[in-house]
């Protein structure tokens, strides 16, 4: 869309200019986290201290890399893509492609070095399944997504490369924000460690942690006289591996939405230019309803997964916190609430009048809410915040509003009015808000998953690690 190549060459300047920011940001603030972990670790201790030189030296060869490859890759853009002179190869493209994938192995270093320091003082470390599944999964839908797209020919019979760069751009979108946010996750969760630390060596930790879980192995604590008396606990496995899968498909959601916004405003170009054939206006709603029953499909399993994670971290918590939560009752609500939901769309909102919609979104607020009270019932349990519960269900009543109010993927259907340019114009710009929306959803159910998983285990930790130093207490022989 910019015809221009003294745009181009400005844009890739910024970019670079951006890339090299925050490089050098990561390089420093490795050396200032293990400094401060080097600071923090007692003296005593026989291992090996933490050295800030060699972490700033493991960056060396994927800094190298990044440096090397975006040289390559923008020459070749700038010498094979040219608006002006009509020529357009995928060979940059496919090179970025390949570079992405061959900068995880070369972060092993880094990482596995970081992850080790911060245990050393007591800290989980980086798990980096934890942040490396997720972006994975997305890059492969969206490869997939532009693949399938290429092959249903919506870029056109004209064009030979595998597809135009601002496609690829407007796929890359969710994905790239996916990594920034996880990546910030694991350095607040990094410098969390390090404080934790700091804290415990000073004595500080009852002070901070008085509303926390370490406050209910108080004397007075809720959950003392339940706890006092029982062995270790044992909590279910594979939950962080569960809860990743119900990220990802939500993560997938939103892609298959945006590639949706993607059909809809090449659709938009071809009316807008009077070049659109009868032809093409069937292959391209054909596709559209392709992705109306992924879509529909991913949103099952995710209903499926999100109701097998639910049992398991509701156990977990009953099991650490000694509190009565059914998990069995929160299950049912999942499929019980989907099926509500979608029976109150047939019979209000479908068809119905403005006070018929009012009152089915009102019970479908309604309805919405109850598996996530459950949730926040549980949350309460191991004092845990309840923040990103209330705004995933914040999210989600929107996300229902605006699919069923407006426009939505699911929702999109082919009428008089699509054959509007105008109309189609609002189409995309409804799709992309709705994927957006989605991206919200996603990031906040992964930060409420990851906040009940770590309290649960938290607890139960904490409970073992008192058993364990009772039964190690020699009980003298009677007199």
């Amino acid at each position: 869309m910019i015809d221009d190549q003294p745009r181009l060459v400005a844009l890739a300047v910024g970019s670079l200019f951006a890339g090299a920011v925050g490089v050098i940001a990561v390089v420093f603030w490795t050396f200032a986290v293990v400094e401060n972990a080097r600071r923090v670790m007692d003296p005593a201790r026989t291992q090996e201290p933490p050295r800030p030189g060699y972490a700033v030296r493991t960056w060396i060869v994927p800094v190298a890399f990044i440096v090397v490859a975006s040289g390559v890759i923008s020459y070749l853009s700038r010498e094979l893509n040219s608006p002006i002179r009509g020529t357009e190869s995928s060979l940059p493209l496919i090179l970025a492609v390949i570079s992405i994938l061959a900068l995880f192995p070369l972060m092993y270093s880094p990482i596995t070095y970081l992850s080790s320091v911060v245990r050393r003082i007591g800290g989980h470390g980086v798990r980096r399944a934890e942040w490396l599944w997720v972006p994975v999964i997305l890059a492969a839908v969206g490869g997939a997504m532009v693949f399938a797209l290429r092959a249903g020919g919506a870029f056109g019979e004209d064009s030979d490369a595998l597809a135009p760069t601002w496609v690829v751009a407007v796929v890359a979108i969710v994905p790239a924000v996916v990594v920034v946010l996880l990546g910030w996750r694991a350095a607040a969760a990094v410098e969390a460690d390090v404080a934790r630390a700091f804290r415990s060596r000073y004595s500080l930790a009852h002070k901070i942690t008085t509303r926390r879980f370490g406050a209910m192995f108080t004397e007075d604590g809720p959950n003392q006289v339940a706890l006092r008396d029982r062995g270790r606990i044992r909590q279910i496995p594979g939950v962080r591996v569960v809860g990743f899968v119900v990220t990802a498909g939500l993560a997938t959601l939103s892609m298959v939405s945006m590639a949706g916004a993607l059909v809809m405003f090449l659709l938009w170009q071809e009316m807008r230019t009077g070049t659109l054939l009868a032809t093409e206006n069937e292959r391209t709603w054909e596709i559209l309803a392709l992705l109306q029953g992924v879509e529909r499909s991913v949103a099952f399993a995710v209903l499926v997964v999100a109701s097998v994670w639910t049992f398991a971290a509701v156990s977990n918590i009953r099991m650490a916190s000694a509190r009565r939560r059914n998990p069995i009752i929160a299950v049912v609500m999942w499929p019980a609430t989907a099926g509500a939901v979608w029976a109150v769309a047939e019979r209000l909102i479908v068809e119905g009048d403005a006070v018929r919609v009012i009152a089915g979104f009102a019970a479908q607020a309604i309805l919405l809410y109850l598996p996530f009270a459950m949730l926040q019932r549980s949350a309460r349990a191991v004092n845990v915040r309840r923040n990103p519960i209330l705004l995933t269900y914040a999210v989600g009543v929107l996300l229902f509003v605006h699919i069923q109010g407006l426009a939505g993927l699911s929702t999109l259907s082919e009428t008089s009015e699509t054959s509007e340019p105008a109309q189609v114009a609002q189409l995309v710009g409804y799709l992309a808000i709705g994927a957006l929306l989605q991206l919200v959803a996603t990031l906040s159910a992964a930060e409420a998953t990851r906040s009940l998983n770590n309290a649960a285990e938290n607890l139960a930790a904490d409970h073992n690690a008192q058993v364990d130093k009772y039964r190690s207490v020699e009980v003298p022989p009677p007199q």
